[in-house]
């Protein structure tokens, strides 16, 4: 008899590191975007506004990837959980029968 395992653990752990680093990459950049905002601040209203027109778009997007990654995370555990529940449904109905 052949039997099917999925790495529900290594799912899980994977999904976990996956949210860890996207969550410390995430604050690095809150930190970065302050120090840029700080710099920025001082110069004149019209430069301020080009290089917010620039920077603004980058920040959005990082933030964009930042959350892609954790939606997957999210998604990854949701499967290992849902893998989980499936073998442990299906066991319980084979309970009763002998082979």
């Amino acid at each position: 008899m052949t039997s099917i395992n999925y790495p529900v653990d290594n799912m899980r752990l994977t999904a976990r590191k996956i949210r860890d680093d996207a969550t410390n990459h995430l604050q690095q950049h809150e930190t970065h975007w302050s120090q840029v905002q700080a710099c920025i601040s001082p110069l004149p209203g019209f430069m301020q506004s080009s290089l917010n027109l620039v920077l603004s778009k980058y920040d959005q997007r990082l933030r964009q990837s930042f959350q892609a990654q954790m939606d997957y995370a999210t998604w990854l555990e949701g499967a290992a959980n849902t893998m989980n529940g499936l073998d442990l449904d299906v066991s319980k109905s084979f309970k009763g029968f002998s082979f």
